[in-house]
């Protein structure tokens, strides 16, 4: 249990493909990287107070025009000040079946080296809704 987070980061972010000159483009990349430091205030662990160099990566494909899209973004965060790796990836694959309804199925592959006694490192969800 936690009782108080705070993230708190600068950096800079790039859109490498579909940026404002072709905003029509099907395939769209963006790159984003920050320096961050993270304060987890733990009911009864040992607090977390570390420093990570946080690199994101979007990338969405619209593989069949205003039908069917598969879009990931992924979160890469090793600690600089500690042994301590973070990293996420979610993808999606959203299928449009009218103006207002979607069907999408979700894969959450997660993995953080440093976690409490009885949690797994490596987690992998997958969801269809």
């Amino acid at each position: 249990q936690i009782n108080h987070r705070a993230n708190v980061g600068v950096g800079a972010g790039w859109k490498i493909t579909g940026g404002k000159r072709v905003p029509s483009t099907r395939f769209q990349v963006s790159l984003s990287m920050a320096l961050l430091r993270e304060l987890t205030d733990f009911v009864s662990l040992e607090d977390r107070d570390v420093y990570r160099l946080s690199t994101r990566l979007k990338v969405r494909a619209e593989l069949v025009k205003d039908k069917l899209t598969l879009q990931n973004t992924t979160f890469f965060q090793p600690a600089i000040d500690q042994n301590n790796l973070r990293w996420n990836s979610i993808s999606q694959l959203v299928l449009k079946l009218g103006k207002q309804l979607s069907l999408t199925a979700t894969l959450d592959n997660s993995y953080e080296s440093v976690n409490v006694q009885g949690v797994r490192s490596a987690q992998l969800n997958a969801t269809l809704g």
